[in-house]
């Protein structure tokens, strides 16, 4: 039977040996993020990934079905089609799945499977052995209150749909936007249409996420430009500061986990961390040290400490050397 995504991705929903999935193309993103949850609940596991296409032969994934990893791990196998799978492939899946034990959890995802599809003999065995779920666009409403949720965050009816038709066809901006939002505002609060206005790229000019953008680059005329634009008086450095320190912590966990992953792509995505940040952030981290950021980290305290009086300090003095110092200048 098909189930919610919120069903699927709550932990206490038992998901059998095998999930399959089907989403369009359009609508893949909301999928991956989904994936990506749900990899969480299988750290332990030793995870395999296979894209089917023409040449691709099932047997090496029936060889590793059948056997456990060399560190006695349960296998995570995702199997992921380019389109529907063809006859000989819904074969293939319903004797696969007829192989599966504990020591296995597969994961299937194809394209979008329309009423008749799901009505065929092929796709009811793969319903009797796994967990089905379609993915549509109507799953963006629930996976942003899912991400915010998850940062103690709730946002009204009304920014939801703002957030949402700000960045219609386009669900890989739509979730970066969300987890935007986790950075920028404080645990515990509700988002307001307001707030999405001030604090989304589609309705500002400068905005805290192209500040951030500005400094992670190393564009220092860009990053003061929307500095300016920004700060108005000392309760404009909250937001700002904010940020800044969120970047910072997320430049040290990066250094942190390239002890033991040599691959800062691999710890980029093992972070969630899309759209510009991605490929901003590998850039901070060559041009700034670790005795660089601590530093940073001190002067983000003076101006906290500046800003709620306790120094006498220029605030946005302050700020403009905090952005020099991302920036290496």
């Amino acid at each position: 039977m098909n189930n919610s995504l919120a069903k699927i991705l709550n932990p206490e929903t038992t998901l059998g040996s095998a999930l399959f999935i089907h989403v369009s193309a359009d609508d893949y993103p909301l999928a991956d993020f989904a994936l990506q949850q749900l990899k969480n609940r299988f750290d332990n596991y030793h995870k395999q990934y296979f894209t089917v296409d023409k040449s691709f032969n099932s047997a090496v994934i029936e060889d590793t079905i059948n056997n456990v990893s060399l560190f006695d791990q349960p296998n995570y196998i995702q199997i992921s089609f380019k389109t529907k799978p063809n006859a000989a492939w819904q074969k293939q899946l319903i004797e696969l799945m007829a192989k599966l034990n504990n020591n296995n959890f597969l994961v299937i995802v194809c394209d979008k499977l329309n009423k008749t599809d799901q009505n065929t003999k092929w796709f009811t065995e793969i319903a009797n052995i796994a967990t089905t779920l379609g993915i549509s666009n109507v799953d963006a409403e629930f996976l942003i209150s899912y991400i915010l949720n998850d940062h103690n965050l709730e946002i009204t009816q009304d920014a939801l749909h703002t957030l949402i038709t700000q960045n219609q066809g386009n669900f890989s901006q739509l979730l970066n936007e969300a987890d935007k939002l986790t950075l920028a505002i404080p645990e515990g609060h509700t988002i307001d249409v307001r707030e999405i206005t001030k604090l989304t790229t589609d309705n500002a000019q400068y905005n805290i996420y192209q500040l951030s953008a500005g400094y992670l680059s190393g564009n220092l005329a860009k990053s003061i430009k929307v500095l300016d634009n920004l700060y108005q008086d000392s309760s404009d450095a909250i937001l700002i500061m904010w940020m800044l320190q969120e970047d910072v912590k997320r430049l040290l966990k990066i250094k942190s986990k390239l002890k033991t992953i040599p691959n800062i792509n691999q710890v980029i995505k093992e972070m969630y961390i899309w759209g510009e940040s991605a490929a901003n952030l590998p850039l901070a981290h060559k041009r700034l040290d670790y005795n660089t950021l601590v530093d940073i980290y001190q002067d983000l305290a003076q101006l906290d400490m500046s800003i709620k009086g306790v120094m006498d300090l220029d605030v946005r003095l302050l700020l403009v050397k905090v952005i020099k110092k991302m920036c290496g200048a």
